[in-house]
């Protein structure tokens, strides 16, 4: 039995019933919220029935955990419970405890884990044995509901089949909601108010949909979400000013690791680095005819990198999760844009190895569309379009001999059409690539108005209108 357990529930309602956020923060998930409404009308009778109907335990269907503790918070302010988080390795205490209505009317979100999956030839005796022990106190403890004291179970699955078929019956987990992601700018608002607006300069609070990408981009769960947060509290404190939307992008490139800057690179290497930044940045912009201008262009050195070019986020969130092919080309052509500028700008003998990552990056992408999107090269052009529409690794197969060659001949010549393009398209715009390449060795850190402003001055004219709204504004 977990010790103080009505305690804890009593602490965390009394947190959520006054911090819990608004339903604005979830939009889509009106099934959630008269989930909610369901249950508070329960709470007037004790009758079963309502509550059968409302569902004594519950599966949020969604592959965001990290959402489900926020929202079940939401979730038990509406209906006048109370909220407790059940850690993974607590599960089996919590529900084999000796007072099973403890701090009730409550909502239990028990975190899945191996409890919530089904048998498997690979589990051990042991293991097998643990897993139905606590499947089977899971079902005695919601087949001992009690109306007048009730305690639901939520707990939460990627697809209704993840779930063990014994726990998906009814009388157990028996009902399913499937729960809508935040959107970006939801997420970027919850993410403001947990720095402090007043800690955040406009740069932020003028962003959210752009910080609730960055963090969705960076930060896949909440314990990282926190590190992140934490991370940010300590930046500012030190720094003794608002948080700036570049400070962001920057403990996202970093990491959580606080160390001095490592010292420059030797000028011959720095100048290099700086040509192979600009021409990633360059080609962004240019092949998006100017949507795409990055977010910061940097050659501060890091353990992990010489220097980086982070893309436009607002860019990324009009773009949305559908590609074209034409998404897929520019993309690659951004990835080959680094090395193209070390040859354009020391030749070819003088090209480095660190294009290394580009290059592994460029063949995945283009491997994907031509294994499984049915893009083939240059389908830009008549008849091409319908060249290789016969996907492989269908159901997970393993690629045949003859489909590996197929499509390494594809991504090769692929590959290698498009680097002449770029390589060509820098040409054609060498006064902008040497403007942001001494930018860079000047600065070291170039930011997106920044950019803009060179392009204004040294690439095609209109591209970047003189109103364009920046990440700093």
């Amino acid at each position: 039995m977990i010790d103080g357990t009505t305690a804890l529930l009593e602490e965390t309602s009394a947190v959520q019933q006054d911090g819990a956020l608004a339903w604005e923060r979830f939009p889509g998930n009106d099934c959630v919220r008269e989930w909610a409404a369901e249950m508070r009308r329960a709470l007037d009778t004790a009758d079963a029935e309502p509550w059968d109907l409302a569902g004594r335990a519950v599966v949020l269907l969604t592959e965001d955990e990290s959402l489900c503790t926020a929202m079940l918070r939401r979730v038990a302010a509406d209906a006048g419970m109370q909220f407790v988080n059940v850690a993974l390795d607590d599960v089996a205490d919590f529900v084999a405890r000796e007072d099973p209505q403890a701090g009730a009317p409550a909502i239990a979100y028990l975190e899945p884990g191996r409890w919530t999956k089904g048998k498997s030839d690979r589990d051990d005796g042991d293991v097998a044995s643990e897993k139905a022990k606590v499947q089977s106190a899971i079902a005695s403890a919601i087949a001992a509901f009690d109306p007048a004291h009730p305690v639901i179970f939520v707990t939460s699955a990627e697809d209704i089949r993840s779930l063990a078929m014994n726990l998906r019956r009814p009388g157990t987990f028996d009902r399913f909601l499937r729960v809508q992601s935040p959107r970006t700018e939801a997420l970027g608002e919850d993410i403001i108010d947990r720095i402090g607006r007043d800690r955040c300069a406009v740069s932020v609070t003028q962003v959210p949909g752009k910080v609730g990408m960055l963090f969705t981009r960076e930060y896949s769960d909440d314990r990282r979400r926190d590190l992140a947060l934490l991370r940010l509290r300590r930046l500012i404190a030190r720094a003794g000013r608002p948080l700036e939307f570049l400070d962001l992008v920057q403990v996202a490139l970093h990491g959580f690791a606080e160390s001095d800057r490592l010292p420059d690179e030797p000028e011959r290497v720095r100048r290099q680095t700086a040509m192979h930044e600009a021409g990633h940045a360059v080609v962004a912009v240019i092949g998006s005819n100017g949507r795409n201008i990055p977010e910061c262009s940097s050659i501060i050195p890091s353990v992990h990198y010489s220097g980086v070019v982070v893309d436009s986020l607002q860019y990324l969130m009009e773009s949305g999760d559908q590609v074209t092919y034409a998404d897929m080309r520019q993309r690659v052509r951004i990835l080959l844009a680094g090395r193209a500028a070390e040859e354009l700008g020391f030749g070819a003998e003088h090209v480095s190895n660190g294009a290394r990552e580009d290059l592994k990056r460029a063949t995945i992408q283009a491997g994907m569309a031509f294994s499984f999107w049915g893009f083939a090269p240059a389908m830009e052009r008549d008849g091409q379009a319908g060249s290789n529409l016969a996907v492989a690794g269908i159901d997970d197969d393993p690629f045949s001999a003859s489909e590996e060659a197929h499509v390494e001949g594809l991504v090769r010549e692929f590959l290698r059409i498009e680097y002449s393009v770029v390589k060509q398209m820098l040409v054609a715009h060498r006064l902008l690539l040497d403007a942001v390449t001494d930018r860079l060795l000047r600065d070291a850190l170039l930011d997106q108005e920044g950019l803009a402003e060179l392009v204004r001055a040294h690439g095609p004219a209109g591209l970047i209108p003189p109103g364009l709204v920046s990440a700093a504004e």
